[in-house]
């Protein structure tokens, strides 16, 4: 092509993968781009016990559809509340061994900073509350 073009012979390869003709078959067909959902919530365990509880709590968000991302491996609380950080979720709940026997969770909202402990019995009801009351901006349409 650059000799074609006026400048030296120069070896070279190629090839073509198709995308434009990809992109023309999904705009007619109407096809909507899948887009996984992120997490709001994160859950942060420290300890044996906490962790088995941690399943629980984890269970019950998912049943309740709120969509809770974990870190169930031996990391600090720092590492874990950096991972939830990352990620950009609006409330980290904590279970350390105390909350654990007491049958409570830490609920932080990552938003305000603030944070409360919460029976286990409202714990659906105090993360739907925070949920509904932190606006998210939707970027749909850009």
């Amino acid at each position: 092509l650059i000799e074609e073009l006026g400048g030296e012979h120069t070896p070279a390869i190629g090839f073509g993968l198709g995308m434009d003709r990809l992109v023309q078959e999904m705009k007619r067909v109407h096809a909507k781009m899948y887009i996984e959902p992120k997490p709001r919530v994160f859950l942060a365990q420290l300890g044996d016990l906490a962790k088995k509880k941690s399943l629980n709590v984890f269970a019950e968000l998912q049943k309740n559809g709120i969509l809770t991302a974990e870190s169930f491996g031996r990391g600090s609380l720092k590492s874990q509340l950096r991972v939830a950080d990352r990620l950009g979720v609006e409330i980290t709940l904590i279970i350390g061994q105390k909350e654990a026997l007491d049958e409570t969770v830490i609920v932080k909202d990552m938003v305000s900073g603030t944070q409360e402990t919460v029976n286990h019995e409202r714990l659906i009801v105090a993360v739907r509350k925070i949920l509904k009351n932190n606006v998210v901006v939707s970027h749909e349409g850009e």
